[in-house]
């Protein structure tokens, strides 16, 4: 899944559970930080060093990084789950026992492409539902 998809999710998923603006914030940074190892990402071009050292879906994709982020923050990891089950959906899938070179993906994932049609239709939806939830907060 592209950066839009992760972000849209996770704002939705903060407007959804979260108690305030900076869990919020936390649960949105974390669906984007699994990316953080890619160098096109928001995360990756604001720490290029990190896709230097890192190869993309590696050990940010698994349960280890999940793991970390549970210690520092709940909401943190609750955003990183949501980027890998996201992940999952997708053909490359997720290495989640890296360093073991075995991708898990959801059974369906075997015809979606990352940017591709299935992604952009949940794009819009989940921008759809965000829209419903920032009115529904409003009024």
């Amino acid at each position: 899944m592209t950066g839009k998809t992760h972000l849209s999710s996770g704002i939705a998923a903060s407007l959804l559970i979260c108690p305030d603006i900076t869990t919020g914030v936390l649960l949105s940074v974390g669906s984007l930080l699994p990316d953080v190892d890619s160098k096109n990402s928001l995360l990756g071009k604001a720490l290029p060093f990190i896709s230097k050292i890192v190869i993309h879906r590696t050990w940010t994709h698994s349960l280890a990084f999940l793991l970390i982020c549970y210690f520092i923050n709940i909401y943190l990891f609750y955003g990183c789950c949501l980027h890998i089950i996201l992940d999952m959906m997708t053909k490359q899938g997720c290495p989640l026992l890296y360093p073991i070179d075995f991708k898990f993906k959801l059974p369906f994932a075997s015809f979606i492409r990352t940017d591709g049609i299935f992604e952009n239709l949940l794009f819009i939806m989940i921008s759809v539902i965000n829209i419903y939830l920032i009115i529904r907060f409003i009024i």
